[in-house]
């Protein structure tokens, strides 16, 4: 996944290649995947320039977001 993800990656393009063939993943295995990243300190996440934590980060809000 982390390869996926890239300077300013847009939430919506990580979810449409996660989705798609070969994965075929729903979108709580990806949103899971980028909050353990997140926590992790792998990724880091940004909306409207701002930075986004973990905590703050809701499903809903993956696709507007910056990985």
């Amino acid at each position: 996944m982390r390869a996926c993800i890239g300077a300013q990656r847009r939430g919506a393009d990580i979810l449409a290649n996660f989705r798609g063939a070969p994965y075929g993943w729903p979108d709580d295995a990806i949103a899971g995947a980028l909050l353990t990243l997140m926590g992790a300190d792998m990724v880091t996440a940004r909306r409207n320039h701002q930075p986004v934590s973990v905590k703050e980060l809701v499903q809903s809000q993956i696709g507007v977001t910056d990985f």
